[in-house]
């Protein structure tokens, strides 16, 4: 994560949502790690703070933005696919240090 930067959104001096963006060349972009405060959720925020990476990789020459979403969060996928992404591969993992069991992480990306 030393390559990318983070875009935040701050209110009364508090984070309240975050994503990482990183330009990965070639005209590609990577975001994730998308936090919004649960107190927070369903105001928009995330919508936002979305576009907001998407136009920083835009800024940077990005034609093209990638991410992946954990194959156990299918609502978070149905929410990227309704913001113009498309799966375009899956890869399997099994880190039992980090998730319990096996997973996949669904790779997406959306044309800018």
């Amino acid at each position: 994560m030393k390559k990318g930067s983070f875009l935040l959104v701050e209110e009364a001096g508090k984070i309240i949502a975050l994503i990482y963006a990183e330009i990965l060349g070639q005209g590609r972009g990577y975001l994730g790690l998308l936090v919004v405060d649960p107190t927070r959720r369903r105001d928009g925020v995330g919508k936002q703070l979305l576009l907001d990476g998407e136009d920083f990789c835009r800024q940077y020459g990005c034609r093209l933005v990638e991410g992946t979403v954990i194959n156990r969060r299918p609502d978070l996928l149905e929410r990227y696919k309704r913001r113009g992404f498309r799966v375009v591969g899956e890869t399997p993992r099994d880190r039992l240090d980090h998730v319990d069991g096996s997973y996949s992480l669904i790779l997406i990306e959306k044309e800018l």
